[in-house]
């Protein structure tokens, strides 16, 4: 049930940001995710900053944490 919710805010929000005004700055971003996203026995604290995160592979923040560098988000 949560799947269903979730696919549809995320729909929601790309379709927002689709109408928005283009060019914000990459430092005016906010990266928004899920505790639930993190392995059960990381003992990180990724909840205040999930740049905290050591990239084990453990868990999808290893994956996101690049793109964040990437782009200077």
């Amino acid at each position: 049930m949560f799947k269903f919710f979730g696919t549809i805010i995320i729909k929601f929000n790309n379709f927002m940001l689709s109408r928005m005004k283009k060019g914000t700055a990459a430092g005016e971003m906010l990266i928004l995710l899920p505790r639930c996203m993190q392995n059960t026995e990381c003992r990180e604290n990724i909840v205040d900053n999930f740049m905290n995160c050591k990239q084990c592979g453990k868990c999808p923040i290893a994956n996101i944490k690049p793109l964040a560098q990437k782009y200077g988000i």
